[in-house]
C-alpha cells in the first residue's frame, strides 16, 4: 500500500505540473467589440473599387485559354487595366509584346487574336508604358529622344485607332506612361544630374492631344506614378498636364523586403488611404475647377519580384489586400487595380489557373461589397478592421472582418438592426471555406481565425431588434 500510495503521489505532481504548461500552450482569445450603425453612410463604393491588372491578356494564347477567361470571369473586376511593359517588345519574339520591330508598327493580325477574347462588357484602362527601344537615346537608360516626342504621340494614337475605331473594342481610358519617374527622375538624381521630369510631361500632353485627335470621346490620364507618396510627381505633373489630364493614376507597394514583419506590411497597407487622401489635396489645389478621377491602378506587397514575397499568394496575401481596400476605398477615389491576374509571384492566380486566396477574397467583393458604405467601427483597430456596405438594389448588407493578428479574436457586433442569418465565408491558414450558419438562437461571439478575413453576407433583408450582440 505504501508503494501505491507512493506512485499516486507522484503521479498526481506530474499532472500538476503539466497543467500550467497546457494552459500556457492555451490561445488566448481577446475580445474586440465592432459597432455598427446601419443607418449612417459614408460613400458610395463604386463599381470598380475591386479591379485588375491584366498582365497576361496581350499574350493570344493566355487570353484565348478558357482557363484564363474563367478565371477572370470569377474574380468580376469591375474594370480590368491592360498593362505589361513588353507591350512594346517585338511581336515577333516577346509573347506579350505588339511592336513589329522590324517594321515600327502595331502587329495588328496579333492584336486581332489577343483581343477577341477579351471580355466585351467590361470597362477598361490601357497603358502604353514607354517608348520604344528605337525613340530612345540609349536602351540602357530607356530615355526618349528629343526628336521623338512627336513620333511617340503618333504611335499611341494609331493604337487608339486599331483598338477603339478598326476592332471597336471602345477602351475608354487611356495611360500615356507607367512610372516614369523611375526613367526620367530617380536615376538622374542619383548621378547629381538634373531630372528630366519635363520632358515626361511633354511626351504626355502631345501623346494626349494625339489619342483624342485619333477617338474624341476617350479619357486619358496618368502618369501611373510608382507611389502616391511621391507628392512632388503628383505636383509636378498634375500642373504640368492640368489641360491634358482626364484622370491622375498611381501606384504603391508594402514593402521591398521579405523579412518585414506580417504588422509592418499591414500597416503599410493600412496606410495607402491617407496617401491617397493627400493626391486628392493636391488635385484639388492645382485643378480646383473639376474633380479629377483618381485610380489606384497597382498595388501588391512587394515591389520586387526577387526574391519572392511569399506572403503575395497566401491567406496573408488576403489580409493585406482586405486591409488595402478597405484603406484606399474609403477615400475619394475612383478604382483601384490588384497587381496582377496570373503569374506564379503575384498573381490572384498561379500560371496553372489555381485560385490563390484573394481571388476567392475579389470574387466576393465584386459580388457583395459595392454600394454604399455604412458607418462600423472597431474597439481594437490594430488587431480587426472591419468594413460594411449595404447594395442599393437590394438593400442587403455585407460585413467583411480582418483579424490581422497572429492569435484568434473573439468579435461582439454591436448593433440595433442587423443581420438575422447571413452566409459566411472565412479566409485563413485553413483555407477557404463557407461554414454554414449556425441555428438560432444565434451565439454571442464570433470567432477569427488569426491572419484571416471573414465575410458575413446577408441572405434576407428581414431584420431583428436585437437585445445584446450576436453573430450576424
Amino acid at each position: 500500500m505504501k508503494h501505491l500510495r507512493f506512485t499516486i503521489y507522484i503521479f498526481a505532481a506530474c499532472i500538476l505540473s503539466v497543467i500550467p504548461r497546457l494552459a500556457a500552450s492555451t490561445p488566448t482569445v481577446t475580445t474586440v467589440t465592432v459597432t455598427i450603425d446601419a443607418t449612417k453612410t459614408l460613400r458610395v463604393i463604386p463599381r470598380a473599387a475591386y479591379s485588375l491588372n491584366a498582365f497576361h491578356a496581350f499574350d493570344p494564347a493566355v487570353a484565348t485559354n478558357p482557363d484564363y477567361q474563367a478565371a477572370i470571369a470569377y474574380l468580376n473586376p469591375g474594370m480590368i487595366r491592360y498593362h505589361s511593359t513588353a507591350l512594346v517588345a517585338d511581336s515577333t519574339k516577346n509573347p506579350r509584346g505588339w511592336l513589329n520591330h522590324e517594321t515600327r508598327a502595331w502587329d495588328v493580325e496579333k492584336i486581332r487574336r489577343a483581343t477577341a477574347a477579351w471580355p466585351a462588357s467590361t470597362p477598361k484602362l490601357f497603358t502604353i508604358p514607354r517608348p520604344p527601344v528605337w525613340m530612345m537615346t540609349d536602351p540602357a537608360t530607356r530615355l526618349v529622344a528629343g526628336d521623338q516626342l512627336d513620333a511617340y504621340a503618333s504611335l499611341c494614337a494609331d493604337l487608339v485607332r486599331i483598338l477603339n475605331r478598326d476592332l471597336k473594342l471602345g477602351i475608354t481610358h487611356w495611360e500615356t506612361l507607367n512610372e516614369p519617374e523611375l526613367t526620367y527622375v530617380r536615376p538622374l538624381r542619383k548621378k547629381d544630374q538634373p531630372d528630366q521630369f519635363r520632358t515626361v510631361i511633354d511626351l504626355h500632353n502631345r501623346a494626349a492631344a494625339a489619342m483624342k485627335l485619333a477617338d474624341p470621346t476617350i479619357q486619358v490620364g496618368g502618369p501611373a506614378v510608382s507611389s502616391a507618396a511621391w507628392t512632388e510627381i503628383v505636383n509636378r505633373f498634375s500642373r504640368g498636364a492640368r489641360d491634358h489630364l482626364d484622370f491622375f493614376s498611381c501606384h504603391n507597394y508594402g514593402s521591398g523586403n521579405i523579412a518585414d514583419t506580417d504588422d509592418k506590411i499591414y500597416n503599410a497597407a493600412q496606410a495607402f488611404g491617407p496617401k491617397l487622401r493627400r493626391v486628392r489635396e493636391i488635385l484639388t489645389a492645382n485643378i480646383p475647377t473639376r474633380r479629377v478621377p483618381i485610380y489606384f491602378d497597382e498595388f501588391n506587397i512587394k515591389w520586387t519580384w526577387k526574391p519572392v514575397e511569399p506572403r503575395m499568394t497566401t491567406h496573408k496575401g488576403a489580409v493585406f489586400d482586405a486591409l488595402a481596400l478597405i484603406s484606399a476605398v474609403s477615400e475619394d477615389i475612383d478604382g483601384t487595380f490588384a497587381w496582377n491576374d496570373v503569374d506564379n509571384v503575384y498573381g490572384k492566380y498561379s500560371r496553372k489557373y489555381e485560385p490563390r486566396p484573394s481571388a476567392h477574397l475579389y470574387h466576393h467583393l465584386n459580388a457583395r461589397f459595392i454600394g454604399d458604405s455604412l458607418s462600423v467601427t472597431s474597439s481594437d483597430e490594430k488587431a480587426v478592421v472591419p468594413f460594411a456596405v449595404r447594395q442599393p438594389s437590394t438593400g442587403l448588407r455585407a460585413l467583411m472582418l480582418v483579424n490581422r493578428t497572429d492569435e484568434p479574436r473573439d468579435v461582439s457586433i454591436a448593433s440595433d438592426k442587423w443581420i438575422p442569418m447571413a452566409d459566411r465565408v472565412e479566409i485563413s491558414a485553413t483555407g477557404t471555406r463557407s461554414p454554414p450558419p449556425p441555428p438560432p438562437p444565434l451565439p454571442e461571439s464570433l470567432t477569427l481565425p488569426p491572419h484571416s478575413v471573414t465575410l458575413l453576407l446577408e441572405t434576407s433583408t428581414t431584420t431583428t431588434q436585437l437585445t445584446h450582440s450576436h453573430q450576424p
